[in-house]
């Protein structure tokens, strides 16, 4: 948490391929898998670790923000748990 906004990373641990079928012969998947793994590694997780850096704001009503926030994750679902502080700056 960053203010109100929802920002995080990405780190890309393990990514395996593999072919169930195909109708014009073998692929060697050792090969496209190098290739994928090489473009996941330097493209994709760069450009959405960029994004989630900017972070996604919270819909958080006008003179509230968010405090002591936790992230829980668990089975694809993500869950933020915070304090809600009113603040005094509209005065």
């Amino acid at each position: 948490m960053s203010g109100n906004m929802l920002v995080g990373s990405v780190v890309l641990d393990d990514f395996t391929m593999s072919l169930k079928w195909s109708k014009i012969g073998k692929f060697h998947m050792t090969l496209i898998q190098s290739v994928m793994w090489s473009f996941l590694k330097t493209v994709a997780t760069p450009y959405v670790n960029s994004r989630l850096r900017k972070g996604f704001p919270l819909p958080i009503v006008r003179g509230f923000t968010l405090q002591n926030a936790d992230i829980l994750y668990k089975n694809s679902l993500l869950a933020v748990c915070s304090d809600v502080v009113f603040t005094d700056s509209m005065l």
